[in-house]
């Protein structure tokens, strides 16, 4: 019943605006203080048609196995703590002018943002929280 009823919410988050899975993805990591990626030995990277490099990131496992088919089909999510996430990877994605593709899915590209405006709306989440 439980596996069920996530799937339904997973289909329904899924097909939400890009803005309001955004908003979803803020605050289900501030509050599970986890970032989905997708692993293949090493974390996969998308582009842009302008060749730009860009790292997905999901709020659940669950969001991330989606997007693991076609040419990343032999790939698997990957979590990554919140804090390790700010703390090291945005800094990193920042220098390398590496965009965050948020909550990418089959049907929508998601929200395409810099690590400093992930950063500060991640930030802002949790300030308000905690």
């Amino acid at each position: 019943m439980v596996e069920k009823r996530r799937d339904k919410e997973v289909a329904a988050v899924s097909v939400l605006p890009r803005e309001k899975r955004l908003r979803h993805f803020i605050r289900v990591v501030a509050d599970f203080e986890q970032v989905w990626g997708i692993d293949d030995g090493g974390w996969v990277l998308a582009g842009t048609p302008e060749s730009k490099q860009v790292f997905n990131v999901w709020p659940f496992r669950d969001y991330a196995e989606l997007y693991c088919q076609g040419e990343w089909a032999g790939c698997s999510p990957k979590a990554i703590g919140l804090d390790e996430f700010m703390e090291s990877y945005l800094p990193d994605f920042d220098e390398k002018s590496i965009l965050l593709g948020v909550f990418y899915t089959r049907e929508d590209n998601g929200a395409l943002l810099n690590a400093n405006e992930l950063r500060a709306l991640l930030q802002a989440e949790v300030d308000e929280w905690y």
